[in-house]
């Protein structure tokens, strides 16, 4: 998928509500839905919309694990002109503790890859951005899977898509849960969703091709 402002997989709580501003959906960290409200809302600032847009291709790269590219999005930026009725980007957003959080996430991921659990969690409790707490939400997930604390993982990665809808490791990794508890129609349908976002993710495929194995589906296999 090419424009993340448009695709509402999961959709948030609050996302039909109109009085929701695209401030409010930054402090949910959601930078998706707060450029559509942007945008939906006027505009009016192309720092802003630029800002935004820097934002949601952070997040995108954030999602595929992309840690430097991540950090490129956040090295521009310039101060948008104030305005007295609304809080500006540059108000909410500090570049320099996302790259830093960034930085954090990338090193939790390696002691994931490493098989240590613990120590990842102990990392990701060093991360409160809330626009970096999809993939802390999704990468706690994985470190519960691996403590084999599946319910708690499962609540995490519902929590990640709360906070990013388009999150597919999320819904991926949902898939896995789903599976490890035999429960192979929903593993299905989260590899699917998954598909449905990034349809190049080899992880959703692999797996789905696992499910459909142990449905007795060889043929889609």
């Amino acid at each position: 998928m090419s424009d993340d402002i448009g695709a509402n997989t999961h959709d948030h709580t609050m996302t039909n509500d109109t009085t929701y501003s695209w401030q409010d959906w930054l402090e949910q960290g959601n930078a998706s839905a707060a450029l559509r409200t942007y945008l939906e809302r006027g505009g009016g600032s192309m720092e802003t919309e630029n800002g935004l847009r820097d934002l949601v291709s952070m997040q995108r790269a954030l999602r595929g694990k992309q840690w430097q590219r991540a950090k490129d999005e956040l090295s521009g930026g310039s101060e948008d002109v104030p305005n007295k009725d609304t809080l500006t980007l540059t108000a909410l957003v500090d570049r320099i503790s996302l790259k830093q959080g960034v930085e954090a996430l990338e090193a939790s991921n390696e002691l994931l890859e490493q098989r240590k659990p613990n120590d990842a969690l102990v990392q990701l409790e060093s991360i409160d951005l809330p626009l970096l707490m999809a993939e802390v939400d999704t990468q706690r997930g994985t470190a519960l899977i691996f403590q084999n604390q599946l319910d708690d993982a499962k609540r995490a990665f519902e929590q990640a898509l709360e906070r990013d809808p388009n999150h597919y490791r999320a819904l991926t990794n949902l898939g896995n849960v789903a599976l490890e508890q035999n429960k192979i129609d929903d593993a299905i349908s989260y590899y699917q969703a998954a598909l449905r976002i990034n349809e190049n993710f080899s992880n959703a495929h692999h797996n789905l091709g696992v499910a459909y194995r142990r449905n007795g589906e060889i043929g889609k296999s």
